[in-house]
């Protein structure tokens, strides 16, 4: 005989019945949330039905060592420093872009010159002209929190690409 699983939905609660021939389902065909570890808590109903004695509680020792409580201390004020120092740099800002990583605010960490050494602009058959001629400025930025970075072409240059995009093609 086939064994039948059975799922409840941590979202809407709903029993979702599934064949072992075919599978788990991975979304709850009601709500459309995703089933498994992703989103879900799994609380043990063994250690509810048994009763819990005062006693038992009493003889854990909840106290703290000193040593321990200082250190995990230490480590959030390091850890909010960091992260209040990061904020107070990117208030400064003029514009601060979103990290496309982890949609945290990139933090300015100084300009680059792209030179005609190190780049090739390419010439379009319809502009007849480069599009981004060198030497040009980017913006390059870090983020804070996974520390991924961005190159954004400095003000200036964009406004020289948007005039070179802007005039009449020659034909």
């Amino acid at each position: 005989m086939e064994q039948q699983h059975e799922v409840i939905c941590p979202w809407c609660q709903s029993e979702i019945h599934w064949d072992p021939e075919i599978g788990p389902e991975d979304m709850c065909p009601h709500c459309f949330n995703e089933l498994g570890d992703y989103r879900s808590i799994k609380v043990g109903m063994d250690t509810l039905d048994e009763e819990v004695d005062d006693e038992d509680l009493d003889e854990t020792d909840d106290t703290l060592d000193p040593v321990e409580t200082d250190d995990d201390w230490e480590d959030n004020l390091e850890e909010d420093t960091y992260s209040i120092n990061a904020q107070a740099c990117i208030d400064e800002q003029e514009e601060a872009p979103e990290c496309l990583n982890c949609r945290d605010l990139l933090l300015l960490t100084g300009e680059r010159t792209v030179t005609a050494e190190e780049f090739t602009g390419h010439v379009p058959a319809s502009l007849g002209k480069q599009i981004l001629p060198a030497p040009f400025t980017v913006q390059f930025y870090v983020c804070p929190q996974c520390f991924r970075t961005e190159q954004i072409l400095s003000d200036k240059d964009r406004l020289g690409m948007i005039e070179r995009l802007s005039q009449d093609i020659q034909k």
